[in-house]
């Protein structure tokens, strides 16, 4: 009983000396941008040595990357749940749930740290930075296409899987293009970025209610 309780301690002053890194690096980050945070200073933030960070996280970029994972692991437990509790069509459905996933990404790294995270995705020479962010693509693709299911079953619509999938894909992407967009700009403008998306969305939507007037119909969730 006694190994497990030390164990069991040792694991959560573990996650808490990992949670102080991640929290003292988004910190860093953001105020200083990227490029100019140290190890050691994340280190110095977060009460711990230089040693640790690098036994934890081998480097800036990994810690980035966890950060990213962090966070976007929250975005994911919410998405469904908004589309769930949302009333209205299911363009303004798949709008509101692509919305909250650019929102909520700016929540934790400003637009000046996602270019470099976005940017090192594709010139990194360290494969499981760019293995990690593809997979965090795959994800939100994913749930994606399962909000838009579950969206598309409320209304008394079901796609064939191909359809479906393919449909999500291109929401997703344009959420991600547009997101991309935003970033880069010099002083981003998210209202500009809501009303680009709305439009976007909505024609894919078009889409979406041509194909359901000879799909299916299911009974309404």
């Amino acid at each position: 009983m006694e190994n497990r309780r030390s164990s069991s301690l040792r694991e959560r002053q573990k996650q808490q000396r990992s949670q102080r890194m991640l929290a003292a690096a988004s910190k860093l980050f953001n105020e200083r941008g990227y490029p100019d945070v140290t190890i050691e200073e994340i280190a110095d933030l977060a009460e711990v040595s230089p040693a640790t960070v690098h036994n934890y996280y081998s480097s800036k970029d990994k810690l980035l990357l966890s950060i990213v994972e962090e966070g976007d692991a929250g975005i994911f437990g919410r998405l469904l749940d908004l589309a769930r509790s949302f009333r209205g069509t299911p363009s303004a459905a798949m709008n509101k749930v692509l919305t909250e996933i650019t929102l909520r990404s700016l929540d934790y790294l400003n637009h000046k740290v996602w270019r470099h995270a976005i940017a090192a995705s594709i010139t990194s020479t360290d494969s499981e930075y760019r293995v990690g962010f593809s997979e965090i693509h795959e994800r939100f693709a994913k749930i994606v296409n399962e909000t838009l299911a579950w969206v598309l079953a409320r209304n008394g619509v079901e796609l064939p899987s191909d359809q479906a999938r393919i449909l999500g894909s291109a929401l997703y992407k344009i959420q991600h293009t547009l997101f991309i967009a935003l970033i880069i700009a010099a002083k981003p403008d998210i209202e500009c970025y809501k009303r680009e998306q709305a439009e976007h969305v909505a024609l894919i939507m078009t889409v979406v209610d041509h194909l359901a007037a000879t799909a299916k119909p299911v009974r309404k969730l």
